[in-house]
């Protein structure tokens, strides 16, 4: 005869709760203008108190001290500093786990002026075809509505559609125009793209 037997030590079972850091924002790509007023936020689990939030200007080669402590409630209003760098990176860390950081997973620019921003004067164009007869070319302004040189380019997706020119700088008028021949009745659309 077999016979199973079941030990238990009977005694205080210890757990560990687990914490984790997560960077939201600046998290890689935004602009960020010297002086400004500026937000960081992240989500957490677990107990976490207080985070330390650094700064770097060289991809994380090193760091500074943006704030020693600040409660662990998801976000940090501040001035952004004085500082030129488009390799700006931010690192959180709990105040008493030196290990639960986290950082930005891709760099961020801060400037002391605005980048460029494309702008035009409308947003849709209109054209309208009889027999050969075609609405007249029409134009479309773009301009620069942020700071510094705009630099730009322009792409259709429709082979009826032509821009002129298809690329400019600053204030530029872009002559649109349809070729009608070919294309069947009905109502035709095509993307003109700003980059």
């Amino acid at each position: 005869m077999l016979a199973i037997m079941e030990i238990r030590k009977r005694g205080m079972i210890s757990w560990t709760e687990f914490s984790s850091l997560k960077l939201t924002s600046p998290n890689g790509g935004e602009f960020w203008l010297q002086g400004s007023s500026e937000t960081i936020n992240w989500t957490s689990t677990g107990p976490i108190e207080n985070i330390r939030i650094e700064y770097s200007l060289d991809y994380g080669t090193s760091w500074n001290t943006l704030v020693a402590s600040t409660p662990n409630d998801g976000s940090y209003e501040g001035t952004v500093p004085e500082i030129i760098s488009s390799q700006c990176m931010v690192r959180i860390t709990d105040t008493s786990d030196s290990a639960n950081t986290d950082t930005s997973d891709g760099t961020f620019t801060i400037s002391n002026a605005l980048p460029p921003e494309i702008s035009t004067d409308r947003s849709v164009l209109r054209f309208g075809a009889v027999n050969q007869s075609v609405t007249k070319s029409q134009e479309l302004l773009v301009s620069n509505s942020g700071g510094g040189n705009l630099n730009f380019s322009i792409t259709d997706n429709a082979s009826w559609l032509s821009c002129s020119p298809t690329s400019g700088s600053g204030t530029t008028a872009i002559s649109v125009s349809v070729n009608a021949s070919g294309l069947s009745i009905g109502l035709h659309s095509a993307t003109i793209s700003i980059i």
